[in-house]
């Protein structure tokens, strides 16, 4: 399938990271489903208190970097008993999108070297 979105994504298998749900002050491990370079979506195994527009902050690690982010929710899909969350970064400035997107296409490289 091709990749036919405004940003590039790259999908993740057993890829963790943090997320605090900002309003209801909860945080949650959670399995990161891709990144682009202007949102994340990750796996739940359950419903959570969180809805569409919620503001999450979230943390995760790629090639040793570490990025800390806030996202909203822009969708939340039941998908194979689990819960998919879409979330679009938020006030995130050009030059980090940049950083990622490049991170991400270097990371998709190496994973079609193989």
């Amino acid at each position: 399938m091709a990749n036919q979105r405004d940003f590039f994504r790259v999908r993740f298998h057993e890829k963790v990271m943090s997320v605090v749900n900002l309003e209801a002050e909860r945080d949650y491990e959670v399995y990161i489903r891709d990144i682009s370079g202007n949102g994340i979506s990750f796996f739940l195994s359950k419903k959570v208190e969180m809805k569409k527009n919620t503001f999450l902050y979230v943390q995760f690690e790629l090639e040793q970097r570490i990025f800390e982010l806030t996202c909203s929710v822009v969708r939340i899909v039941e998908e194979n008993g689990e819960f998919v969350y879409g979330c679009r970064f938020e006030g995130m400035k050009e030059s980090e999108k940049a950083n990622l997107s490049s991170l991400l296409f270097k990371i998709d490289a190496i994973r079609h070297k193989k």
